[in-house]
């Protein structure tokens, strides 16, 4: 009997082995995409200051905002 429970548990393992790969497979592809949708909203939204103000000038105020990150660390 004891050996019947080895086999029946070593199947659902391996039988479960393809559903925690999907999940951890979906897991790392909702992180990627959520990364990536934010930094195409920062793009987007820089490309959209620039046509509006000049590339110049918001790179002007970067720097600004980087400076003053910048001394309060």
């Amino acid at each position: 009997m004891s050996r019947f429970g080895i086999v029946v548990s070593d199947r659902v393992a391996a039988s479960a082995l393809p559903v925690v790969g999907a999940i951890g497979g979906a897991t790392v592809n909702v992180i990627f995409m959520n990364h990536f949708q934010q930094v195409a909203q920062g793009h987007f939204t820089v490309r959209r200051l620039e046509r509006e103000y000049g590339a110049a000038t918001v790179r002007l105020h970067y720097a600004e905002l980087e400076r003053a990150s910048q001394d309060h660390k």
